[in-house]
């Protein structure tokens, strides 16, 4: 046992908010959570860098896929167009019947930073298929190009 003389009530809260980074990832754990007073439902998305500086490092995001009181028509859907590029970017379509589905399929997350209405800092989520077109990622100062290789010149005997 420890004596420890801390006050909890004294320390602010975290809200998670994640360095901006970029990189391969995949979907390691999906869970269903339940919101308050019936208000909803939430799936809540556990992504790990694959690789990079950020190898190894866990991203969650939470996607409302039920709005229990109605009240949360907008807020769902942004979930559902959120939930569709993730979808997208790991290579899902038609039916998502069980979120297992989406699990250890490799797509490109960013994840930047927003301000919202109240002032506080927010993470934002970017999902993409692997080997997409040029992409730049102007937070982290990140390009990535697909190009075509380029041609030899002509050797004179070639002319």
């Amino acid at each position: 046992m420890a004596d420890l003389n801390i006050n909890i009530d004294e320390i602010p809260d975290d809200d998670f908010i994640l360095p901006e980074c970029d990189g391969m990832a995949q979907i390691i754990k999906t869970e269903l959570e339940e919101l308050p007073n019936n208000k909803g439902t939430i799936l809540q998305v556990t992504s790990e860098f694959m690789a990079g500086p950020m190898a190894k490092r866990h991203a969650r995001e939470g996607f409302l896929v039920r709005d229990g009181d109605g009240t949360n028509s907008q807020w769902k859907e942004i979930s559902a167009k959120s939930l569709k590029k993730l979808c997208t970017a790991v290579g899902h379509t038609g039916m998502l019947r069980n979120s297992d589905e989406l699990h250890f399929k490799p797509y490109h997350l960013t994840v930047g930073q927003r301000i919202d209405k109240q002032g506080k800092t927010r993470n934002t989520f970017t999902h993409r298929p692997v080997g997409g077109a040029q992409t730049a990622v102007a937070t982290t100062g990140y390009v990535q190009t697909t190009t075509a290789p380029l041609a030899s010149p002509a050797m004179p005997w070639q002319q």
